[in-house]
């Protein structure tokens, strides 16, 4: 199994409790601290968008709380079944593109209909 950087900070109590889900788990990996790698974690965080702890970089992909997994059980279980996309790159970002276009356009229409029923419910409320 490759190695997974995990790029934490020791005030940060989500990433105590990852690192001690991993090493439970046997799963081997290097801690690298935001404070003393402020270069690379700039860059880590500029590239993602995302300054959020533990980022956790596997087989050259990041992984990120609230974003790819919800707890230390899901990434386990997302580091377990990992395998590599096939896709280039390129393919990938459109393919994700697509999908975030689709989302948003799907929230877009939620929010549409939740403000529509609600000016009906206010309008029937005062006649």
């Amino acid at each position: 199994m490759n190695k997974i950087i995990m790029y934490a900070s020791d005030s940060c109590n989500y990433c105590k409790q990852m690192k001690e889900r991993l090493s439970k788990e046997g799963i081997d990996f290097k801690v690298r601290l935001t404070e003393d790698f402020k270069e690379d974690w700039n860059q880590v965080s500029n590239l993602t968008g995302m300054s959020i702890l533990p980022t956790i970089l596997y087989k050259d992909n990041f992984f990120i709380p609230g974003r790819n997994f919800s707890n230390p059980d899901h990434l386990i279980q997302i580091i377990n079944n990992f395998e590599p996309s096939r896709f280039s790159n390129e393919k990938i970002i459109l393919e994700r593109i697509n999908t975030l276009n689709y989302n948003i356009s799907m929230a877009f229409n939620n929010l549409q209909n939740n403000l529509k029923n609600k000016e009906n419910n206010e309008h029937k409320s005062t006649s």
